[in-house]
């Protein structure tokens, strides 16, 4: 009977490694994460390293890079958008 489990044994370890492995995430230093429980919002990730709990947890990531413009190139594009 141990050889009729052995084959279902290793299947649901690979899926369980699987998992386990997918649930952990990194943030560069310019990301953010998002996380959400069951589809509410939960809490905010900064940069590092973060761990999500498998199939119950979505992680959501959010680039935040910045953007030097001079103060004729903020003018010209305020009036093409029609700010006044």
């Amino acid at each position: 009977m141990p050889e009729a489990f052995s084959g279902f044994g290793f299947i649901l370890g690979i899926i369980v490694l699987v998992l386990a492995l997918k649930s952990f995430g990194i943030n560069q230093e310019y990301q953010r994460g998002v996380v959400f429980r069951l589809g509410r919002l939960k809490e905010t990730k900064g940069p590092g390293w973060f761990w999500l709990i498998p199939l119950i947890e979505i992680g959501v990531e959010h680039n935040s890079t910045i953007v030097a413009m001079f103060p004729t190139e903020l003018l010209e594009a305020a009036r093409r958008i029609g700010v006044k």
